[in-house]
C-alpha cells in the first residue's frame, strides 16, 4: 500500500464487515436494536453498511453529524444530545421537516419550552427523548420522579412527541473487571428502566429506552427493558477497548512511515499527536516487537525489543482511542487482501 501517504487511516473491510455482523447477530439473538454511534467513525459508508446488517437506526452526537447522515440518505438518526443554540435547533427543525425519522434529547425545561416555541413556528413536531442521567453526571435528569414530572411537562407541549428515555452508562463501559464492570453498568441501567416503569404505571408509554456503548454491549442489550443500545468503537476497537472486551476484531490502523534509525532499536516515524490522540493512553505498534516511546506533534518515537526498521518502511499502529484519532483526518483508506479499494470521507468535526 505504497500508494498511501502518510500518516493515514487505514481500514480492514473484511475485519469491519465481521465486526459489523458479530454485532448484528447479537441483537438479533437477543432481540435488541442496534442504534450504532457515527461518532466513532464519521463516515456514511460505514453507517449504510451497519443498516444493511439490520440496525435499527444510526445516533449521532452533533447537529453536524445529523446533517451527514440525513444528506447521506439516512433517515432513522438519533442526535442524543441537547440542542440549546437557536441556529442548531433550526437546522434540526430542517432535518425532521426532510426525515420523519430524526429524534433529539432534551432535559431542561428551557430548552424544552425553546424547541415547543420554535417547533409551533416552523409547523414541524420534533420528537424528543428525555435523558436521564444513569451517572454519567454530566446531562440529564434525576432518575423516578424527577424525571416523571418533566416527561409530564415534554408531553403537554403541543408541538413536541416525546418519544422514550436515553440513559448511558458511560462510567462503567472501561471498568477493566468483568464482574465489577456487570456491578456498574446494571446498577446504572436499573436506574433507567425503574424510570420507564414509573411511567408506565403513570400511563406514559416509553417507545424508546437507550443506551449501552461498546463496553456494556453484552449487559446493557440483554435487559428485556432497553429497546436498543448505542455501541460505537466495536466497529474498530482500539488499545483502550482491546483487553476488555475481545471478541471483536481490531479493524483500524493508523499507518506511517519510519524516516529516521537512531540505533539500539530506537526509530522515529512520521505520525505524532497531531496523527494519534492519548487521552486513552499510547498507541501500540502492530506486527512489531516494541513499543511506542513518546509522541510529538509530528514525530512517534519506538523502540524495538527484536527485529529491525529501514528508513521508508512502513509501520502499523493501534489508536488508543479509535473516535478522537478518526476526528483527526479527512478520509479513511479502505483495503481489501492487502490492496486499497477505495477512499471514504470522515465528516470530522471542526471547531468554528
Amino acid at each position: 500500500m505504497k500508494e498511501i501517504i502518510t500518516p493515514a487511516i487505514v481500514l480492514d473491510l473484511e475485519l469491519l464487515k465481521k465486526n459489523i455482523k458479530l454485532m448484528a447477530d447479537f441483537g438479533k439473538k437477543n432481540r435488541v436494536g442496534i442504534r450504532p454511534h457515527f461518532k466513532t467513525h464519521k463516515c456514511v459508508e460505514i453507517a449504510r453498511l451497519q443498516l444493511k446488517a439490520g440496525a435499527a437506526g444510526i445516533t449521532a452526537q452533533t447537529i453536524d453529524e445529523a446533517e451527514a447522515l440525513v444528506n447521506g440518505g439516512i433517515k432513522n438518526v438519533l442526535l442524543a444530545n441537547q440542542l440549546i443554540e437557536h441556529s442548531k435547533i433550526e437546522r434540526i427543525l430542517r432535518l425532521s421537516d426532510k426525515s420523519a425519522g430524526v429524534i433529539l434529547c432534551v432535559d431542561s425545561e428551557q430548552n424544552l419550552r425553546q424547541l415547543d416555541k420554535l417547533s409551533g413556528e416552523s409547523g414541524i413536531r420534533l420528537k424528543l427523548l428525555v435523558e436521564v442521567d444513569i451517572g454519567m453526571n454530566r446531562a440529564g435528569r434525576r432518575p423516578g420522579d424527577d424525571t416523571l414530572h418533566f416527561v409530564k411537562k415534554v408531553i403537554s407541549c403541543k408541538n413536541i412527541e416525546f418519544k422514550g428515555l436515553q440513559g448511558y452508562e458511560g462510567h462503567a463501559v472501561l471498568i477493566p473487571g468483568r464482574e465489577e464492570r456487570i456491578k456498574a453498568a446494571s446498577s446504572a441501567i436499573e436506574l433507567l428502566v425503574g424510570t420507564k416503569k414509573l411511567l408506565l404505571e403513570n400511563n406514559i408509554k416509553c417507545e424508546i429506552v437507550t443506551g449501552g456503548g461498546t463496553g456494556t454491549y453484552d449487559l446493557t442489550g440483554r435487559n428485556s427493558q432497553i429497546t436498543d443500545i448505542q455501541p460505537g468503537s466495536y466497529v474498530f476497537m482500539d488499545a483502550k477497548y482491546g483487553p476488555i472486551i475481545k471478541e471483536f476484531i481490531p479493524a483500524l490502523c493508523v499507518q506511517a512511515t519510519i524516516f529516521a534509525s537512531r540505533g539500539k532499536g530506537e526509530y522515529t516515524a512520521d505520525a505524532g499527536r497531531k496523527a494519534l490522540t492519548t487521552e486513552n493512553g499510547m498507541p501500540l505498534l502492530l506486527d512489531l516487537a516494541g513499543s511506542i516511546e513518546n509522541l510529538n506533534e509530528e514525530h512517534t518515537r519506538l523502540k524495538l525489543t527484536q527485529g529491525s526498521l529501514l528508513p521508508g518502511d512502513r509501520i502499523r499502529i493501534l489508536p488508543s482511542h479509535c473516535c478522537t484519532t478518526v476526528n483527526l483526518y479527512d478520509n479513511v483508506y479502505v483495503s481489501d487482501a492487502g490492496q486499497v479499494i477505495e477512499i471514504w470521507k470522515i465528516h470530522r468535526q471542526r471547531a468554528v
